[in-house]
């Protein structure tokens, strides 16, 4: 599935969490194509990363990502989201794509991807993932459960129960 971009159902791409949560992507400012909006829905408070890559884990494509006010993407369009995003990340994942790491409440939450400097095309990958603080259980292969920047998944008998070091 790809993205849209609207906050309606029938355009915004929908994300879940954990290993199946990969959606495609792509931007092409030259075409108007220059922004693409995806829903998180939660149950419960999770904390979360949010990362493009492109389908080899890596990233060619410069993406920014922004956790947007819906009110504000309806009414105001995806520049006034943008301008008063909640919060947002340029870089942070690997190579030049983005990740944001962020702690949610539960219930609908957009995001906004945009190629950095609208000059450019961009085809990407957008995963969310659940994020482990120190002493949580953790995935050592980074397909369900991640920890939070900074830490590394211990997991010694490599079994997927590993615990993010403090």
């Amino acid at each position: 599935a790809e993205a849209g971009d609207t906050t309606s159902s029938a355009d915004a791409g929908a994300l879940s969490l954990g290993p199946d949560s990969a959606l495609l992507g792509g931007l092409d400012p030259c075409t108007g194509d220059d922004y693409d909006v995806f829903v998180l829905s939660l149950a419960g408070p999770t904390t979360v990363a949010i990362e493009t890559t492109d389908a080899d884990g890596r990233c060619e494509a410069d993406t920014d990502l922004y956790l947007v006010d819906q009110a504000v993407l309806d009414a105001g369009g995806h520049g006034a989201a943008i301008a008063g995003a909640f919060t947002s990340a340029a870089g942070g994942g690997p190579g030049l794509c983005a990740r944001l790491e962020v702690a949610l409440t539960a219930g609908d939450h957009y995001f906004v991807i945009t190629e950095s400097g609208d000059d450019n095309t961009a085809s990407y990958v957008i995963r969310a993932q659940e994020v482990g603080a120190a002493g949580e259980r953790c995935d050592p292969f980074g397909v369900e459960l991640v920890c939070e920047v900074g830490r590394s998944c211990t997991d010694a008998d490599l079994d997927g129960d590993g615990l993010c070091s403090p």
